[in-house]
């Protein structure tokens, strides 16, 4: 019994060191994907309503949960393992980012804006991203 309480703790370590660098690095390929089709004016009609076509982020989304709960889940485990400075980080830019994407549904702006909403979200993401592999990477 021991045995496996450990394991679940090791597991639950591992998991709030590497998740939130891995939901930065998806929003990457998220936005990246976003501007790809902006800029190739790359379009589909989805109930009623023309949308970017972004099969990738269609099928990232099909796996991963992105929404508040999976921000707070993230956010106590985070906090209660005692992860880095960088991880905190990752978590604070995702809330960030939830924000931002609940705020631009809502509101109606231009191509540019959303370029400059892209590159900025590029930019932030792989930066935290890479900054998580380095921890990873040195500290195994």
């Amino acid at each position: 019994m021991n045995n496996i309480l450990y394991k679940s703790r090791v597991a639950l370590i591992r998991i709030g060191k590497v998740l939130p660098f891995i939901y930065c690095a998806l929003i990457v390929v998220t936005y990246a994907e976003s501007a790809l089709s902006l800029a190739l004016s790359d379009f589909v009609v989805y109930d009623n309503e023309i949308i970017l076509h972004k099969p990738l982020s269609w099928l990232i989304g099909d796996y991963f949960e992105y929404d508040w709960t999976m921000l707070a889940i993230l956010c106590v485990i985070s906090i209660s393992v005692n992860t880095c400075f960088w991880n905190k980080a990752s978590c604070l830019y995702l809330g960030a980012n939830l924000y931002e994407k609940s705020f631009f549904e809502t509101n109606v702006y231009d191509n540019e804006v959303y370029y400059a909403v892209c590159a900025i979200n590029i930019i932030l993401a792989s930066y935290l991203t890479l900054k998580g592999i380095r921890i990873l990477i040195n500290n195994k």
